[in-house]
This record gives C-alpha cells, structure tokens and sequence, in this order.
C-alpha cells in the first residue's frame, strides 16, 4: 500500500505539470499564429501595395509554423485529439483494451524519448547552422523538438498512471467486497 502512495503522488504532481506545460503551449501557440498573421499580412502588403517585398517574412513565418506545430502536438495527443484508427479499440473493453491503451501509451513514451533525444543533437547542429535570410542561428528553431518530446513524454507517463491507477482501484475494490 505504501507503493501505492507514491505512485498516486507521482501521477498527481506530472498530471500538474503536465497542465501547466499544456497551457503555456497552447498559450505561445495561440500567440505564434497572432504573429503569423501579422508577419503574412505584412509580407502581402509589401509585396502588393509597394511592390517591395521583404527578405525575411518567408522565412520567419515557416519557422514559426514549425515552432506552432511542435508545441500542439503534446496537447493534442493529451485530449487526444490526434488522427487515430480506432476501429479496433472500439470494438474492444475491460482488459483487452486497457492493454492496448497501454501499449499504445507505452509506445508514445518510448518514441517521444527516441526524438527528445535526436531532437536534441539536431538542436545542437544548429549552432552552425544560420538561416538564409535572417542572421538567425537555427538552434533557436530547433530548441522547441527536444522540450516537445519531453512533454509528450510526461503526457504518455500520465495516461500510462492513468490506466494503472484505474485497474489498481479496481482491483482493491473487489477485493473489498
């Protein structure tokens, strides 16, 4: 019972953590496509109204849009809101689909530590890399890879807690009866 404990503890405080990192991303998300817009409009206004266009908007907005799609995706695998074939899963319940849940969870963790890590190397190449049009090293495009992956980490830790908490209280409810 005193496992029990911590692990109730654990899933509570990465379930907190988890929820304030979500809501920073989707706050900064919400922020990047304002300045998305932004940067678009005044690229079009250039280009159009004073037929100057300039150098950097192109460029900008691209790495903006890699930096809006890495911060969504832990969200969206969190409300689970990411494309999925759920034919079989459906189909399923009790055990089976616990494990499959499971399993699923257990292969995002896994995944999400395999690109944290190579998302960081790529991170560290960046520091020799400079964008074409901006005087901008892409270590500052790339940074976002590693802390997405960390968190869709904690998100697929939290699910996993989730399914074992769950069978858990089950299980010492009928042991009760």
């Amino acid at each position: 019972m005193v496992h029990m404990k911590y692990l109730q503890t654990f899933h509570r405080k990465i379930r907190g953590l988890n929820q304030i990192t979500l809501n920073c991303f989707v706050s900064l998300a919400m922020l990047l496509v304002a300045v998305m817009t932004i940067i678009v409009l005044t690229q079009v206004f250039f280009r159009y109204f004073l037929a100057n266009a300039l150098p950097w908007p192109e460029e900008l907005s691209r790495f903006l849009m890699v930096w809006l799609t890495f911060l969504i995706i832990p969200y969206a695998y969190s409300k689970e809101l990411n494309v999925g074939v759920d034919m079989v899963l459906a189909r399923v319940v009790g055990n089976v689909r616990r494990l499959i849940l499971f399993a699923t969870h257990l292969l995002v963790a896994l995944c999400g530590l395999v690109f944290l890590f190579q998302g960081y190397e790529m991170m560290l190449r960046g520091f020799s890399i400079r964008a074409s049009s901006m005087d901008v090293k892409l270590v500052y495009v790339y940074c976002i890879i590693p802390v997405s992956f960390f968190a869709l980490f904690n998100v697929a830790v939290e699910k996993i807690l989730d399914i074992v908490m769950v069978r858990r209280s089950e299980t010492s409810a009928s042991k009760s009866l």
